[in-house]
C-alpha cells in the first residue's frame, strides 16, 4: 500500500470501496494499468479519477460485477464487500470451508456473503 500524495497514510480513515478494490487486486497480484483507456462500466466513474483503471480491471477480472449503474467508489466499504473483493481476487475456494450453519448470528445462510464469512471465520 502507498500513502497519499501528501505523504500521509491516514490510519484512522475509513477505507473506500475504490481503495478496498485496489488492495484486493494487489493482494491477488492482478496488474492494474496506470492509465484508463478502457470501458467505463459505471455511470458514477469519471475516467480521469485515479480509481477508473482499478474499477475497470475489477470488472474485467470479475472481482466486481457491473449489474448496477453506480459503483459508489468513495463510499466506505462494508466487511462483506471487502471480503468478497479480497477472496475473489485471490481465488479462494470456499467449497471446502463453507458451513452454512453457525456462520454468525446475523448472517442468514442464504446471504450472498455467507461463504465469505464462513471462510474468514475458519
Amino acid at each position: 500500500m502507498q500513502g497519499f500524495a501528501d505523504g500521509n497514510f491516514y490510519p484512522n480513515k475509513q477505507v473506500t470501496r475504490a481503495e478496498a478494490l485496489t488492495i484486493a487486486l494487489r493482494a491477488g497480484d492482478i496488474k492494474i494499468p496506470r492509465d484508463f483507456s478502457g470501458n467505463n462500466y459505471f455511470q458514477d466513474i469519471n475516467p480521469n479519477n485515479w480509481y477508473a483503471p482499478v474499477i475497470a480491471r475489477g470488472v474485467e477480472t470479475k472481482i466486481i460485477l457491473n449489474k448496477h449503474q453506480n459503483f459508489r467508489p468513495n463510499t466506505p466499504v462494508t466487511k462483506a464487500e471487502f471480503l468478497a473483493f479480497l477472496f475473489r481476487a485471490t481465488k479462494v475456494n470456499f467449497s471446502r470451508h463453507y458451513e452454512p450453519h453457525g456462520v454468525a448470528n446475523d448472517i442468514p445462510t442464504t446471504a450472498w456473503f455467507a461463504p465469505h464469512f464462513s471462510y474468514a471465520k475458519k
